[in-house]
This record gives C-alpha cells, sequence and structure tokens, in this order.
C-alpha cells in the first residue's frame, strides 16, 4: 500500500531520495515503534503512517539530511504509536485484574507491570529533560540499540565524545531520578 503513496509523488528525484530513507530507516522504525506499542501490526501501521506523513511533508523531508530525518522520523512513529494505543483504550473501564491475560509477560504480575511502566515513563521523562544531544545519544544506545560506533557515525562524533555523553546523560538520569534508575542501568 506505501508503494501507491511512492507513485502519487511528482518527480523520480523526490521518489528516489524517499525510497531510499524507507528502505533505510524503517527497521528501525520499526524496532522503535514494536518498543512502545509491543504489537507488531501497530508498529508496521505507526511505521507506515510516519512514511505517509513524511510524503504529506515531502517539500520540507527532501531538504533534511539523514541525521533530521531520523529525528524527525522517530520523533513522528512516536506519536503515531501513541495515536494507535490510544485508538485501543477500550481497555480503560475494565478492572485492573483482567490486565491478566492480556500483558505481554505472562510470568509477570499485574501489579510490577504496572510499577516497571510507570518507572520507565519517570526515566524516560528525565532522559527527555536532558539536552537534544544527550537525549539522542541515549535513545539511539538504549531504545534504538544501536552500536557505540554506529552512533558516532551518525552524529558525526569519535567515540571518547559519545561515551563521555553517555557517562555524564546516565550520571544526571541517576541523580533526576534516585534509586529507582538502578533497575535499568
Amino acid at each position: 500500500m506505501l508503494i501507491f503513496y511512492f507513485t502519487t509523488i511528482s518527480t523520480a528525484e523526490e521518489r528516489k531520495t524517499l525510497t531510499y530513507l524507507y528502505d533505510k530507516f524503517k527497521g528501525r522504525l520499526f524496532h522503535t515503534a514494536l518498543k512502545i506499542t509491543n504489537n507488531q501490526v501497530m508498529a508496521e501501521d505507526a511505521v507506515h503512517n510516519t512514511f505517509i506523513s513524511a510524503i504529506h511533508h515531502k517539500e520540507k523531508i527532501i531538504s533534511m539530511d539523514e541525521i533530521d530525518f531520523l529525528r524527525w522520523s522517530v520523533i513522528v512513529v512516536k506519536g503515531k504509536c501513541i495515536d494507535l494505543i490510544r485508538k485501543e483504550k477500550h481497555y480503560a473501564d475494565s478492572s485492573i485484574d483482567e490486565f491478566d491475560d492480556i500483558l505481554p509477560s505472562n510470568t509477570m504480575p499485574v501489579d510490577e507491570y504496572v510499577i516497571q511502566q510507570d518507572t520507565y515513563r519517570k526515566l524516560k521523562n528525565c532522559i527527555d529533560g536532558l539536552d537534544e544531544v544527550s537525549s539522542q545519544i541515549l535513545e539511539m544506545k538504549y531504545i534504538l540499540h544501536m552500536p557505540m560506533k554506529e552512533i558516532a557515525d551518525e552524529l558525526g562524533f569519535t567515540l571518547t565524545q559519545v561515551n563521555s555523553h553517555i557517562t555524564r546523560a546516565r550520571t544526571k538520569v541517576r541523580n533526576l531520578m534516585g534509586n529507582e534508575v538502578l533497575e535499568y542501568a
């Protein structure tokens, strides 16, 4: 279906650029979406919707370099995931005991899962509160699971600089979170 949208792009150069970006980043975006939704179909839909947004904003997208596109697309895919999850919120009126059957892990009790998700949200808020570079590096390392060398190459940093950013950012997050972050570090 996405191929259909690519055919609606007026110039061959724009089609080529957007197809290249899709081929290069669809895996990373899918991985990010899957972490958020815990649902393969929803993750695929989020990536699909992200590239439809890219097509709608092709003038802006064509002028971006790959790093800016990656930043933009990760933000958009997160938003698309949230939209899809909100559509699935028909469980909101259910009692917490009913969630035992639908949790991603059948070995974790509901209360532990809720606490873990709450801690994750607090951690994510702390990371989002860091400077843009540190936040992006932590996201690339711990959410996208990118190798250090790849992070350095993508951002134009040395491995030492990336390591320094990670060390400083983790220290800041630990201070903001207190003992809760130790479970994730």
